[in-house]
């Protein structure tokens, strides 16, 4: 069985932003220290300079012991308010310094008279990790008992790594660095900690900028609002007929892969780097996570209307291979960015609001979780259901771990501020319906939906426009800040898999089998193309290797794909060398289609060669590709920044 991919952690990204830093760190010089921090040149990041500040481990003073914070500083050559820019990363448990560059690449346009401060949050990088040897054993043992386990090894101290625990750190930072005022940018996770210091310090915040927003209550353990962004997420995906000719309801084909899941886990066959196949089988939580994944990554939710087509009419191959995917099964795994999974785990499990007694053990929270899931309408979790949302390994790992303390308080009054909210209309993870629940609850706050965007929408937006981009220029400006318009999907839905070369189209210019040996040689290629830039973002770099959707591999080095008896359309292979430009030279051959070799110009909008014995010339005019409009490997890897927050 495929692993569960429920991805209760998720990552930063930490990729380069030299070039968009030059104008940014020529405004910024290594000004005196504002008060009590001693501030030391870093090295690294270059254009910062770092210091240690040590924080109460708790705050209300039951212990004397501290910890101690790793902060870096980018010090604006004035500032004549006294005031900074607070950057906080993901999770929780995810590291900010190693992202300092990027947040001030993307905070540039509030750093001209404010210092940045970006500083690992308590548990995390190098303030003080949490560390738990449950985790990281190679125990068989369910995710319920390693939370116990590690909860067990951190002992008492587990309950000081809260929310608020956070926010009062950061008043500390304020104090100590002599701010009288802080703007506070947080991404996922980071808003939580953002809202809850404003609820906390309203008279010390000068403007809110909220990324993919979590609830100050937030998140909720059972996805609700999540399963009800499923629908206008699929809907975006699929307006203005782009799923035309894949699909009539890409949410009514969702229902019907759920049901068929309710009765039995779907086995399928995915292609690995080396051509070699791999099976096994996937649940109704594995869909789940394919879904709420494509908003860390677009080609992932370009290929789910397909997908999800296909798996109604039991060809498997295509939602088989994202969900092998996302397991990491298809790719080597990307390194680990900072991510802290002891201190998610303290911080989710002591503070989430989960349906159980906190002072219950994991089996009778386990019954009490089913008799309030069983106690709610089924229709809030369509298209999925009951069993879908109680399979969360989000409520697995924390059912087991047992509550050093009473739950924290949350402050549910938001103060007025200038605040600016940014969400992606395609964020599952964290859905704009509750960033526009917060913008209700904050006066004088403007909020922003980025169309065919995910999670972490100033780290992943790619779009002309720069929608996400522009807001802030103008926050910071202090101009009216402008609703997203005229922004084109550049990863569109796929067309859907032919089984067979009869059920392929044909290309403008050659009919009958011809054209469809023509076509199935270009929905080949551009398959492969999809996948290299989908690994790319999932990996951060271009991939060696990529298999084919049904068999066959694809080298990759250099810009150059060499694809070796690559299976798009079951048993017709093709091979050749492809380059950047699209152009090359390819072979195909089986499964129906006419033998022989073709010539392909630059962008595929020439094809020439013989198949089948015949000489083959074609003009497309443009270029031939279904994707020409998406961005190459490269300018994805470029737009790729701040993502996978948490």
């Amino acid at each position: 069985m495929l692993p569960s991919l429920a991805l209760s952690v998720r990552r930063l990204s930490p990729a380069a932003a030299a070039a968009s830093l030059v104008a940014v760190f020529a405004a910024l010089t290594a000004a005196p220290a504002h008060a009590d921090i001693a501030w030391s040149a870093c090295g690294t990041p270059q254009g910062f300079q770092c210091a240690r500040v040590a924080v109460p481990l708790d705050h209300a003073g039951s212990t004397s012991d501290a910890l101690s914070l790793k902060v870096l500083r980018a010090a604006a050559s004035s500032n004549p308010e006294r005031s900074a820019v607070i950057s906080l990363a993901g999770g929780p448990g995810q590291a900010a310094t190693p992202l300092a560059t990027d947040f001030a690449a993307t905070l540039a346009p509030a750093l001209a008279t404010r210092d940045l401060i970006v500083f690992d949050q308590r548990g995390t990088g190098q303030s003080n990790p949490l560390t738990c040897g449950a985790f990281n054993s190679s125990s068989s043992s369910s995710i319920t008992s390693l939370a116990g386990q590690c909860a067990s090894q951190l002992g008492p101290k587990r309950r000081f790594f809260t929310t608020n625990d956070s926010a009062d750190d950061i008043e500390d930072l304020r104090i100590a660095g002599g701010y009288d005022k802080l703007v506070i940018y947080g991404v996922s996770y980071g808003t939580k900690v953002a809202l809850a210091y404003a609820a906390k310090y309203p008279a010390r915040v000068e403007k809110l900028v909220l990324d993919s927003v979590v609830t100050p209550e937030g998140p909720d353990p059972l996805q609700r609002s999540t399963f009800a962004a499923i629908r206008p997420v699929l809907a975006e995906l699929c307006s203005r007929g782009a799923c035309r000719g894949v699909t009539s309801s890409a949410t009514g084909d969702l229902r019907k892969v759920v049901k068929k899941l309710a009765r039995s886990d779907i086995r399928g066959r995915y292609v690995r780097p080396n051509g070699r196949i791999g099976g096994g089988s996937f649940t109704r939580d594995d869909l789940l996570s394919v879904l709420v994944a494509g908003d860390l990554n677009p080609t992932l939710r370009a290929e789910l209307p397909a997908a999800l087509n296909s798996a109604t009419k039991k060809d498997y191959w295509p939602i088989t291979r994202l969900v092998a995917r996302l397991a990491g099964l298809t790719a080597m795994q990307a390194e680990d960015e900072g991510v802290n999974t002891a201190l998610y785990a303290a911080t989710t499990c002591e503070e989430v609001p989960f349906p159980w007694n906190r002072d219950a053990d994991a089996r009778t929270r386990d019954g009490q979780l089913r008799a309030a899931i069983n106690g709610i309408s089924p229709s809030a979790f369509l298209p999925f259901d009951r069993a879908t949302a109680a399979a969360s390994s989000l409520l697995g790992l924390c059912e087991g771990w047992p509550n050093a303390g009473p739950a924290p308080t949350v402050n549910a009054t938001l103060p007025p501020a200038q605040t600016l909210i940014l969400d992606g209309n395609a964020d599952l993870r964290t859905p704009l319906s509750d960033a526009k629940a917060v913008g209700t609850r904050i006066s004088g706050s403007t909020t922003v939906g980025i169309p065919y965007t995910g999670h972490s929408v100033l780290g992943s937006e790619i779009s002309e426009e720069d929608c996400a981009k522009r807001a802030v220029q103008q926050f910071f400006a202090g101009q009216a800040v402008s609703q997203c318009t005229n922004v084109d999907n550049l990863f569109a839905p796929v067309p859907r898999a032919p089984t067979s070369l009869g059920k392929a189209p044909t290309v403008r210019g050659a009919s009958g089998k011809l054209g469809r040996t023509v076509a199935a040689v270009l929905l080949t290629i551009d398959d492969v193309r999809r996948q290299v830039i989908g690994t790319s973002i999932d990996l951060g770099r271009t991939p060696n290797a990529v298999g084919g959707l049904r068999g066959g591999r694809t080298s990759v080095s250099g810009g150059t794909q060499r694809l070796q008896n690559v299976r798009y359309i079951p048993d017709v292979r093709v091979s050749g060398t492809i380059r950047s430009n699209g152009a090359g030279t390819v072979t195909v051959r089986g499964g129906g289609a006419l033998s022989g070799t073709l010539k392909l110009g630059a962008g595929q909008n020439t094809v020439s060669g013989r198949l089948g014995g015949r000489r083959v010339r074609l003009s497309f005019g443009s270029s031939s590709s279904t994707r020409a409009q998406e961005p190459t490997i490269d300018e994805v890897l470029r737009y790729w920044k701040l993502r996978h927050a948490g």
